[in-house]
């Protein structure tokens, strides 16, 4: 009878013994299937990173080229800087954009337009420059004044030599942009056009649309740099 409990308690342990083989088997299976999940999420993971990884690099190589012209635009003078014709410049102007920005008071106004644009005209190696007025219209303080140096307003806009005008001598004619609106206009001097303005003359015409209209303008002073 002992012998045969005894047999009995064995097999029960070798039968226990198998039922808990199998639940740390399958509990084994299954985190090697979760393993293998989180690995392959993590591989994902790593793919991604490198794409976008892969993609800053190249995002970076073209800022740091733009950044390199652009600095060589600003820093670097002008060597053999051409001479564009009219139509060339209101090619150009039709594309920039800007003209296509906002004037904000106190933060990016007219100087900073005339700076935007003289610099990207420098990138196709032309000589642009700034100009700068004071004026006054009928009324100001400044208006008909010989002795105001600065008038009632100030301006600042764009200069360009062109290789061909509205004139029929060879010299080469100066055009103004407003950079705000792209509007071009010369100083017409009887039959010397294309002229820089003077101190102390009215003067009608020029910018539409932004500071000077179709009125009359006392100009008090003038000058042009860069």
């Amino acid at each position: 009878m002992r012998g045969k409990l005894a047999i009995i308690g064995i097999l029960g342990l070798i039968i226990g013994g198998a039922s808990v083989g199998g639940v740390i088997f399958a509990l084994a299976i299954g985190d090697i299937s979760t393993l293998r999940d989180r690995y392959d999420d993590l591989d994902q993971d790593y793919n991604d990173l490198e794409l976008d990884y892969n993609n800053s690099i190249s995002d970076y190589n073209v800022l740091f080229g733009d950044y390199q012209s652009l600095s060589n635009v600003i820093e670097d003078p002008l060597t053999n800087p051409v001479v564009p014709t009219y139509n060339q410049v209101i090619s150009w102007l039709s594309s920039d954009d800007t003209d296509t920005h906002d004037y904000v008071n106190e933060t990016w106004v007219c100087g900073d337009f005339a700076s935007m644009l003289m610099v990207r005209a420098k990138e196709m190696n032309w000589r642009m420059r700034i100009a700068v007025m004071f004026y006054s219209f009928s009324g100001d303080a400044g208006w008909l004044s010989t002795s105001d140096a600065y008038g009632s307003y100030g301006h600042a806009f764009n200069m360009i030599h062109c290789q061909d005008g509205n004139d029929s001598d060879s010299e080469l004619d100066l055009y103004y942009i407003e950079p705000q609106t792209d509007t071009v206009w010369y100083v017409p001097d009887g039959s010397d056009n294309h002229v820089h303005y003077t101190f102390n003359i009215k003067y009608s015409g020029g910018i539409n649309g932004t500071v000077w209209e179709n009125g009359e303008y006392w100009v008090n002073h003038y000058s042009y740099f860069a």
